[in-house]
């Protein structure tokens, strides 16, 4: 009989991040050791006294179940985190405190085609949002609430970075707004 191989180290990274997005989507305390751990054992099928306990095969497992309980936009599976280089661009690209004429990036070289990994990211957004029709998203495009200032045309990475942006502020406020009323003291919701 053969002992099955431990935890690695990156599967055990790999868990602390889900457990992390997975306490904080849900609601309850991540901090809690006990509660981390009845959850990891009843997903791998047995009590363990440590995620550390856990075999290569049960740590799948585990990391499986978490990615199934956690929205797909926020999990990134099997996808290469982006380079130093894209991943500064995807992070300043269509900033509006770095305004240029257009109002989207004070560099020339950050006015390029969006990449892949942030149309795929926008789609994912539109349809978590329900903007996954074409009128719909346009109608708000031209909106005043527009992060795009007017344009409905999404041909750089900055107003894709942009719209992006809107559509994450709008998910950050239906989650506040559906775990706890934003009304008031003494006006009832």
């Amino acid at each position: 009989m053969t002992k099955e191989q431990p935890i690695t180290g990156r599967q055990l990274r790999r868990l602390q991040t889900l457990w992390r997005l997975l306490s904080s989507f849900h609601g309850f305390d991540g901090q809690d050791r006990a509660v981390r751990l009845a959850w990891v054992g009843q997903a791998a099928g047995r009590q363990v006294a440590s995620s550390k306990d856990l075999t290569r095969t049960e740590a799948a497992k585990v990391i499986d179940r978490m990615q199934e309980c956690v929205p797909a936009h926020l999990v990134r599976k099997g996808k290469a985190r982006p380079g130093r280089e894209l991943a500064r661009r995807m992070g300043t690209e269509g900033r509006r405190s770095r305004p240029d004429a257009s109002g989207f990036g004070s560099d020339s070289k950050l006015t390029g085609p969006p990449d892949a990994r942030s149309l795929e990211l926008l789609a994912e957004l539109r349809h978590a949002t329900g903007f996954d029709d074409e009128d719909k998203l346009r109608a708000w495009l031209r909106s005043r609430n527009s992060p795009t200032r007017g344009s409905t045309t999404l041909s750089t990475l900055a107003k894709v970075n942009a719209v992006i942006w809107g559509l994450k502020r709008m998910i950050r406020r239906q989650k506040k707004i559906s775990h706890g009323s934003t009304a008031p003291a003494g006006v009832s919701a």
